[in-house]
């Protein structure tokens, strides 16, 4: 059954549509209504590709398509939630991908190293041999329809002088859009931006990461 509770609405309010519920992206924060939006307003929204293969040769109402957006939208969410791990791997590889190429000092930020002295020069070698293995399925799809590493499980093994559990408590979500065939979002750390500094990614149809931005 379908929890109808949770659901998301999509609404159109003058032309322009209007989003009410939560969103659970998993480590990339939860959105709720005004920080969830439908990237168009409702002509520009007819001309989208899934409207118009969904519709065909039909003349959809504005509250059709509406009513569309609503399901597409919890689509989404429902895919999203059946393979969060994949999901959050992603998300988790372009960031540690990111540090390990700059050296980022984390330690400098309170709370994000479990040791308080350690050698800062070598602090990134537990990374060397796995980061490739991080990264190599990267852009591949997240819906389950490939085999991926846990890269969680890895960089938790290999890099426990980073405190996970912390960092994934100070992510804050701050918007995230739906598209023709896409969802995006956008997120930031609450530690100064010293991490995560509007992450931003675009995920198609088979939840693959095609846009990562951390600036």
């Amino acid at each position: 059954m379908k929890d109808k509770e949770n659901e998301l609405i999509v609404k159109l309010v003058d032309r322009n549509f209007e989003v009410k519920g939560t969103f659970d992206f998993g480590y990339m924060g939860t959105y709720s209504d005004s920080k969830i939006e439908i990237f168009g307003n409702i002509d520009e929204v007819k001309d989208w590709d899934v409207i118009q293969a969904t519709f065909k040769d039909k003349n959809p109402s504005d509250e059709m398509i509406a009513n569309f957006l609503t399901e597409y939208l919890n689509s989404f969410q429902k895919k999203i939630k059946e393979n969060q791990k994949l999901v959050n791997n992603t998300f988790l590889s372009n960031i540690f991908y990111d540090m390990y190429n700059c050296s980022n000092p984390f330690w400098e930020i309170k709370g994000l190293a479990t040791k308080s002295s350690f050698d800062t020069t070598t602090a990134y070698e537990p990374l060397d041999g796995i980061i490739d293995e991080i990264m190599n399925a990267n852009s591949l799809p997240n819906d389950g329809s490939v085999e991926k590493p846990d890269v969680e499980a890895l960089i938790r093994k290999n890099f426990p002088l980073f405190n996970m559990d912390f960092f994934l408590k100070n992510i804050k979500a701050e918007g995230m859009c739906l598209g023709d065939g896409n969802i995006t979002f956008q997120c930031s750390d609450t530690l100064g931006f010293n991490i995560l500094c509007s992450g931003y990614d675009q995920l198609d149809e088979s939840l693959t990461f095609t846009d990562w931005h951390n600036f």
